[in-house]
Parts: C-alpha cells; structure tokens; sequence
C-alpha cells in the first residue's frame, strides 16, 4: 500500500513512512497521500471516542452507549479541524506538565571545591586543607596574607538534573515533530500544538536550558517515575522514542483499522434506529493496535411497533478483514479491499461490490447501505430513535424540588414538572482480570443479567 520514494521525493508503495516523512507526503501532496490521509484519519478518529485517563495516557473502558454517542458527534465536526494524530496524545498527555517545568524545574544542590574570598567562605574540608599545606607560611594567615583567597566548598542550586536532562531531550524532539506537523496540517494559533510549540522554543533559549547537559539513556530516577509532572514527561518521552515503530505497525494494519471504524459506525448507526436495543456492557480499547473490544459478544434484540410478540435476534461481529451482522437467518457479510490502482477502497457486501474514495467521512454513506441490505429496505424509511425527553437547552435551576426516590428522579423548577433525562443507575461488571469496572445505565436500553 505504501511505496519507495521516487525522483520528486515523493513515495509509491511497500516503503513504511516515518511521521517527519508522513507529514512531508501531505506538503508535497505527494502519490501516497490518500494513504496517508486516512491513516491520520483512523487515528483522529480513535482519539475522538476515547476518554484517557489523566494520570496514566491510557483510554479508560467505556459503556456501549457512550462510545456510540461519541462516535455520531464526530459525524457532525467540521472538517477543517486539524487531525488529532498520535503526536496529538503525546501533546495533550504532556503539556500541563510542560508549562509546570518551564517555570518551576527540579533543583538540586551542587558542591564543588572554588577558589573564594575569604569573606565568601561557609565551609572547608580536605581538599582545603590539601590545597593550604602547598602554600607558604607558618600559619593560616600567613598562608594567606598576600593573596585572601581560598580553596573551598561552594554551594550551589543547579537544574542539570538526570529528570531535566531527560525534559530537555523530550522538548528537543517535540520542537522538531512539531515543526513538521504545523506546517504539514496547517494548525493556526488557537490549536494547543502551535501554543505548545511556542513554549518550548521559548524555554529552550532560556538561562535553564543553557545549563542542562544532554541526555545520555540512563535508567529513570525516582522522581522521573513518582512525580507528578515528571511521570507524564516520562511516558510522553518513551512514546515519542517508538513513534515510528507504531507508525509502520499502522500503516501494516491501515485495511484493519479501517474495518474497525467501520464496524463500530455501523454499530452506531444501527443503535439509532427505534426499533433495535444493544445490550449495555463495557468497551475496551488498545490503543496501539487499534482494538475495541467488546467484553461479550455485541448483540441485541429488534422488535416491531406493530406487534411486540415480533422480537429476532441481532448479532454484530469483526474476525480479521471480515465483518459479519445477523439478523435472525439473515447474515451480511462486509469485507474491504484496498485497490492501489485507483487508491479506493472497494467494499463488498454480501459479495455486491462498490468502491469508496479512503475517507472516514464515507464509513456512514457505507453503513447506511450495509443496513438496508440487512433490513431489506431503503435506510431512510427506518424510524430513527429521536430521544424527545432530553433536555435540550440550559435550563435555570436555581429553585428546584427533586424526587429521588424513583431510578428517573422527578424535578419541578419555574418551567414546570420534568424528568431527568437519564436513570440514577450502575452496573457493576467483572473483567477477565478481576477489576470491578462500574457502567453507566442512565442512557442504555438494554441490560445484561450474568453471574459477573
């Protein structure tokens, strides 16, 4: 899918890009740039639905209805925001940390042996001594009579630490990628990435940066793995050290991720229609190797308006390249393929093929398509879950009265009688490791009752 450089510095295909080389494609739009294009665009689009935990960078477990609902707001951004991009987790993991050590770096005291002025000197020891006995004279102040001058401990604060050693290499490499990627994205000065790059080539001609020597790989210190701000800067660094190993990784699995984004749209797609219910259940996420995985299988229940006794079973799957939905005997089958003489990406449901230009922006025109073929019907004659009991507008809440002795609790405020527009209600589940992970019901309309 991707290709050697040719004449123009341009690339054709087999050859793995580096991020510098990823951005310079956009620059020169050069033959592989629908690739590149829509592999920042995957990662853009996983950064949207995951929620990472502040402290570790890692995405947290989300319920099956919150990762759907993040997922139809991304339909509705505007495409001229920049693309969030893996540089985009490292920056945003990173730059409170960043702005906390700029100002406020890890000191430490430094001790050397100086020539002083007697008034200056607090404190002698061997090496004074040593350095006196070389000198001629009775006593002390013979010694020093001519010339008031001694060899002694200095004290000294210093921010050449081993942690601000590791900060400056980690700002280093941040300038450059970011050189690159604001040029490459066109990222105006409201975007974090341009604020960010701004305070580091301010603090890297400042008196601090001067003084701190280079890096030199030592194994971390207490402080790099238990401070607060320092900790980020650790992880940011070491996620910047295998950027591009992971960017190859991606770029092998570029047709897997996308079968992934589009499962999961179709996901969304079908959880908006009235007649179908998910059942709620936790929703891992690897963020390195693109996987959202479902704690059971994803299946639910449709049933129909007309009569309630109509219920089928609807099953929803991803093995490899292949994603398979079923809707009572009913199976859809949706495989991709990436045609490199047109750079498209043919889809095939049910052995029907048609071909997409490589954009997440296509994944609902697909999904739409995909349900109409499991429903046998035109997507746009479904009935579409409208959610009329939430609140839509900012409401004064100023004097309010609630009843919360009911799962939907009752208010009354100066517009009158109303319900809340989600339950008070948790389950809680257990993972395959043992964790006790608690998941939202307030939106769900479907639960699971298991031992765990």
């Amino acid at each position: 899918m991707f290709s050697n450089k040719t004449s123009n510095g341009s690339t054709t295909s087999l050859d793995f890009l580096s991020l510098e080389e990823i951005y310079q494609e956009i620059i020169i739009n050069g033959d592989c740039v629908k690739e590149v294009r829509l592999l920042l665009e995957l990662r853009n689009w996983l950064n949207g639905v995951c929620d990472f935990d502040p402290r570790s960078g890692q995405p947290s477990p989300l319920g099956n209805s919150i990762l759907t609902n993040k997922i139809v707001k991304q339909w509705s951004v505007s495409n001229g925001v920049p693309l969030k991009d893996r540089l985009s987790r490292i920056i945003e993991h990173s730059k409170e940390s960043v702005k906390e050590i700029s100002k406020n770096p890890k000191q430490k005291v430094f001790r050397e042996n100086k020539i002083l002025p007697i008034y200056a000197v607090r404190e002698v020891n061997s090496s004074s001594m040593h350095w006196l006995s070389h000198k001629s004279g009775r006593n002390i102040r013979e010694k020093l009579a001519g010339k008031p001058y001694l060899k002694a401990m200095h004290r000294r604060m210093s921010v050449d630490t081993t942690e601000n050693r590791l900060f400056k290499d980690f700002s280093l490499k941040l300038e450059r990628y970011l050189i690159e990627k604001v040029d490459a994205l066109e990222i105006g000065s409201d975007q974090s990435e341009y604020e960010q790059l701004g305070s580091i080539k301010k603090w890297l001609k400042s008196d601090d940066a001067a003084e701190i020597n280079l890096w030199a790989n030592l194994p971390p210190n207490n402080t790099l793995l238990q401070d607060k701000s320092y900790r980020k800067i650790w992880d940011a660094w070491l996620w910047l050290q295998r950027l591009d190993e992971d960017l190859q990784n991606d770029q092998k699995r570029l047709l897997a991720d996308w079968q992934t984004a589009l499962f999961w749209t179709i996901i969304s797609k079908l959880k908006q229609l009235d007649q179908i219910r998910f059942v709620e259940q936790p929703i891992f996420f690897d963020y390195d190797n693109f996987q959202i995985k479902p704690q059971i299988e994803t299946k639910g229940i449709i049933y129909s308006k007309k009569d309630s006794k109509q219920i089928q079973n609807i099953t929803c799957s991803i093995k490899r390249d292949e994603i398979v939905l079923k809707n009572g005997k009913k199976v859809i089958s949706i495989v991709s393929k990436w045609n490199d003489q047109n750079r498209k990406i043919t889809i095939s449901i049910d052995g029907k093929l048609k071909e997409y230009k490589p954009s997440i922006s296509e994944m609902q025109e697909i999904s739409e398509h995909v349900i109409g073929e499991l429903f046998n019907i035109d997507y746009n004659a479904l009935e579409i879950d409208k959610k009329t009991d939430r609140i839509t507008q900012a409401e004064d809440l100023s004097d309010i009265v609630i009843d919360i002795c009911k799962v939907r609790p009752d208010y009354i405020n100066g517009n009158g009688f109303r319900k809340l527009p989600f339950r008070l209600l948790q389950q809680l589940w257990k993972t395959k490791d043992q964790e006790i992970i608690s998941l939202d019901l307030g939106t769900s309309n479907a639960v699971a009752f298991r031992p765990n």
